[in-house]
């Protein structure tokens, strides 16, 4: 099995960070309500923007299975 080392999804941020930041956005999004609806442009604790954050979490989750999938591929060819 391949030696696995957990790393941040968005280059800058340890992967302790990302967790408390999902954390936070997870809440908001939980608590919502018609008087504090969720809102994209609303900021994390961090001084992230939830949708800057979002953004950045699906481009590097999408960049980290491509990388993954492209060293399988190679290590099958040799």
């Amino acid at each position: 099995m391949e030696n696995m080392n957990i790393t941040s999804a968005i280059a800058g941020m340890t992967v302790s960070e990302m967790r408390r930041n999902m954390s936070e956005m997870r809440h908001k999004l939980h608590t919502q309500s018609e008087e504090h609806p969720f809102n994209l442009s609303s900021f994390l604790a961090s001084g992230y923007p939830i949708w800057k954050f979002v953004h950045e979490v699906s481009l590097g989750l999408h960049e980290k299975r491509s990388s993954r999938i492209s060293r399988k591929k190679e290590k099958a060819n040799n």
